[in-house]
Formats: C-alpha cells, sequence, structure tokens
C-alpha cells in the first residue's frame, strides 16, 4: 500500500503505479483527497462508492470511519479495482486508513522525532 495515488490520477498512472512497476510488485494507492474523478460520498461507516473518471471506474471511496472524510483507494500495479477494494477493507481496523499505513504513518512520525 502506497500513501498516494495509483490509476486514480490524471496520467492514469500515480505513484503507486509507478512504484509497483518499477519494483514489479502488486501495489494499492490510498489517498486523503480525489485527485480525479467524481463519485457519491458515502455516508455510513463501511460504505464505499465507485470513483468515476472519464467514463472509467478508477477506484473506491471509503467511510472507514465516523467523523472522517472518505479514504480513496485505487488499484496501482497487478491488483484489480474489486481486489484494492477488498484487501483495503481487510486492513481497516477502526481508524481512517488501512493498518499498513497507519503504522508506518506511526513509524516515520517517531523517526522524525529522534532525528530533530
Amino acid at each position: 500500500m502506497v500513501d498516494g495515488c495509483g490509476i486514480n490520477h490524471l496520467r492514469g498512472a500515480g505513484l503507486a503505479t509507478h512504484i509497483g512497476v518499477a519494483m514489479d510488485i502488486p501495489t494499492i494507492g490510498v489517498a486523503k483527497h480525489i485527485l480525479c474523478g467524481k463519485g457519491d460520498e458515502p455516508l455510513e461507516v463501511g460504505d464505499v462508492s465507485q470513483l468515476v473518471f472519464e467514463s472509467k471506474q478508477v477506484g473506491w471511496l471509503i467511510k472507514s470511519c465516523r467523523r472522517c472524510r472518505p479514504i480513496v483507494v485505487a488499484p496501482g500495479h497487478r491488483v484489480s479495482t474489486d481486489g484494492a477494494l477488498a484487501i483495503t477493507k481487510h486492513l481497516l481496523r477502526g481508524h481512517k486508513l488501512p493498518e499498513l499505513c497507519l503504522l508506518a504513518h506511526k513509524y516515520v512520525n517517531n523517526l522524525k522525532k529522534t532525528i530533530m
């Protein structure tokens, strides 16, 4: 999982796609804001809606927790749109971000504290 866009990018390949192609590994992009496309905002925790750009589904909007805006989930490389949704939903543990992204975020913040 990459904190960035997958195929939900103006050129069809965001950071998650580039990392996946460069390393030849499956990737999923998880973003906090919509870069391109439109979708109905899910209202209840666990609800999802399609993110569509230029008449093509490029990802999902997922309401991951009660007081948060939805997150944007999209395939990066070697993962289907439905696969990206299933994997991300499996890793949601009551926080806004999937557990992998949350752990990485916490690790980097602790590392910054020791360096600064």
